[in-house]
């Protein structure tokens, strides 16, 4: 027996969507919507609005993850039928002005719609606000026993400007959040897939700026050299390749989680992609195949094989870079599209209360008696 569709997707290259292949139908709940940044923003925006109205939310991208795979340069649309799940948006602007009470009341009315059926939560979040610790530490508060997973916007490594769309705009500052009440018989497995091994010791920050995202020395030293030091490489030659070959782990809660380095500073500090605070200890890790985890969960017969319906999708922009760098980017694109899976590669990724790097987050969509 088929399992009936939970994601449409489509792919196109043109600002005005007028070569979108993979027509959405007209019974669409929600269009999540993946941009390049090099497109006209503006000019997408509008015909987005123009097509699907309220239905419409997005972000640009450092890559999108549609119909073909792996894609780059255009953009992928992903409708969520009303017969899969009910959707309710809750737009947060500026990300400074979380307000409890108003998540209480997104909540509230996502629990409603839910008639008893099950809830996950899809926030999407402007790549370079550098908020997204504190906006996760908010709806946390309001998301207890809801998965929550997402994505930071990119841009496709300029580090200018990564916006989300909303109200027929894109807008820096700001967030997304989607409650999804799923319906007949829909199931959502949230999920959080990494590849990496500790090649070093416990390392511990001894001095950082985390609202900076900063870190200034490690166990006593600079930065940047002990980092190099420990990888084999004098610091003036790193590159952001080395960076997405070598990360840092961290222990929460006793899960593992991985903080991405994005640049040396001219004054021998750290970059992150997400914040890490004094006293936090650390290891260095490396992944010798990015793909093996997101490749056995897709391979599974019991994802596969009847029961999935369709996968969203918020992947690291470093994981993109290894998996091209170890010659498997176009295997486990393929198996993205068979799955079929929709989303982007991302500046960042939400996984329960934490912002996270070099990770694979999603939902997969099931239905089934083993749902």
């Amino acid at each position: 027996m088929s399992v009936p569709q939970a994601l449409y997707i489509a792919s196109g290259r043109n600002a005005d969507l007028s070569d979108l292949s993979g027509d959405l139908p007209g019974d669409l709940e929600m269009v999540l919507l993946f941009a390049s940044p090099r497109l006209d923003l503006e000019r997408l925006a509008t015909a987005a609005t123009w097509r699907w109205g309220e239905r419409v939310v997005g972000c640009t991208t450092a890559g999108a993850i549609g119909p073909q795979g792996f894609e780059e340069g255009g953009l992928v649309a992903v409708g969520v039928p009303s017969s899969v799940a009910r959707v309710e948006p809750l737009l947060i602007e500026p990300l400074r002005a979380v307000k409890q009470d108003e998540l209480a009341r997104w909540r509230g009315r996502l629990q409603q719609r839910s008639e008893g059926g099950p809830l996950a939560a899809i926030t999407l979040i402007d790549g370079l606000c550098q908020r997204e610790e504190a906006l996760c530490a908010e709806l946390e508060h309001q998301l207890v026993q809801i998965p929550l997973v997402g994505g930071s916007a990119g841009d496709d490594f300029r580090y200018r400007s990564a916006p989300v769309l909303a109200d027929g705009v894109f807008r820096s500052d700001r967030a997304v959040l989607l409650g999804l009440a799923f319906q007949n018989g829909f199931q959502p497995r949230a999920f959080q897939i990494r590849d990496f091994e500790p090649t070093s010791g416990p390392l511990v920050i001894t001095s950082a700026t985390p609202e900076k995202r900063l870190i200034h020395e490690i166990d006593g030293e600079p930065a940047a050299q002990l980092y190099a030091r420990r990888i084999g490489l004098p610091p003036e030659q790193l590159n952001v390749h080395d960076f997405a070959m070598h990360s840092m782990m961290l222990m929460v809660g006793g899960e593992t989680y991985i903080r991405s380095v994005r640049s040396i500073t001219e004054g021998g500090s750290i970059s992150m992609h997400s914040a890490i605070d004094e006293g936090m200890v650390v290891r260095i890790g490396r992944s010798e195949d990015t793909g093996a985890s997101l490749r056995q969960r897709l391979t599974r017969q019991d994802l596969l094989a009847g029961e999935v319906a369709g996968v969203l999708v918020f992947d690291c922009m470093h994981r993109r870079m290894e998996l091209r760098r170890q010659g498997h980017l176009q295997e486990i694109g393929a198996l993205l599209a068979k799955a079929p899976a929709a989303g982007f590669t991302t500046y960042g990724e939400v996984y329960g209360g934490l912002h996270v790097n070099q990770t694979c987050t999603g939902i997969v969509i099931a239905r089934g008696v083993h749902a």
